[in-house]
C-alpha cells in the first residue's frame, strides 16, 4: 500500500523485479509491462518490450523494470506483466491518500 500526501498530479516511481523460469518453454517471447489504474485504464507510460529467449529447461532470466505511475484516485492499481499479449501475472498495488492531505505548493 502507497500512502500520497499531497493531493493533485503526482508521478510514483518503482522499481519492478519479475524472475521468469523458462520451464517448457522455447524460443523467442515478448514480455510487456502495464500499470492499470481502478477502472482498469493504462496509468503508466508504455514500456518497450522485452524479448526473451530460452533454449534449455532450467534458463532463467531476471527482468527489473523502473515503473511510472500516475495515480488519478485512491483505489486499487495492478502491475500487469504480460508475455506474448497474455496476461501472465497482476501484482496489486493499493494507493490512497493520506486523511489530511492539502494541495501541493
Amino acid at each position: 500500500q502507497v500512502l500520497i500526501l499531497d493531493e493533485g498530479d503526482a508521478e510514483l516511481h518503482m522499481a519492478g523485479a519479475i524472475w521468469i523460469h523458462a520451464g517448457d518453454a522455447r524460443g523467442e517471447y515478448r514480455l510487456r509491462f502495464e500499470v492499470r489504474g481502478p477502472a482498469g485504464e493504462v496509468v503508466s507510460p508504455k514500456y518497450p518490450a522485452r524479448i526473451l529467449r530460452f533454449e534449455r529447461t532450467d534458463q532463467s532470466e531476471l527482468v527489473l523494470v523502473d515503473l511510472v505511475i500516475r495515480p488519478h484516485d485512491e483505489g486499487l492499481y495492478r502491475l500487469e506483466v504480460s508475455i506474448d499479449r497474455n496476461v501472465a501475472t497482476k501484482t496489486p498495488l493499493v494507493i490512497r491518500w493520506a486523511p489530511d492531505s492539502r494541495p501541493p505548493k
